[in-house]
């Protein structure tokens, strides 16, 4: 390798080291059993932050990992903004005899990102509850 090259080289990687992009971080909770009268599966997502977030892959799962056919989405089509002090949720069927898991992949990171994950029954009474983290 020549001496320029090289020099170019070392200060490419010198300049791409403070401008590394943030990942998504994921927000996630489970694996959730509400009981044998659980009809549905809740995830519901808030920005508690001043800044909008990016909401992108976010699903509910049953307990094997099989994505869930939405049946409620709010959130959009992703990747989804979610503004400041703005909610948005998802939900699924859930069968009674299996446990559930939500997960959503966060940017440009999770720090003012809440959420929850209910079970409920057909009355929407929550049987269940865990927050994601």
């Amino acid at each position: 390798m020549s001496i320029r090259m090289a020099t170019f080289t070392a200060a490419f990687t010198l300049l791409g080291i403070g401008t590394a992009a943030h990942a998504d971080e994921i927000l996630a909770a489970g694996s959730l059993f509400g009981g044998l009268s659980q009809t549905r599966a809740v995830c519901v997502f808030y920005n508690a932050g001043n800044t909008d977030l990016t909401l992108r892959g976010f699903q509910i799962t049953d307990q094997f990992g099989t994505p869930q056919t939405l049946i409620i989405n709010q959130c959009g089509v992703p990747p989804s903004t979610l503004s400041s002090r703005d909610t948005c949720g998802i939900a699924a069927d859930a069968e009674g005899n299996r446990s559930y898991s939500c997960r959503v992949k966060v940017g440009p990171d999770k720090t003012n990102a809440r959420g929850v994950l209910d079970l409920r029954d057909a009355n929407q009474t929550v049987l269940q509850s865990v927050d994601l983290r």
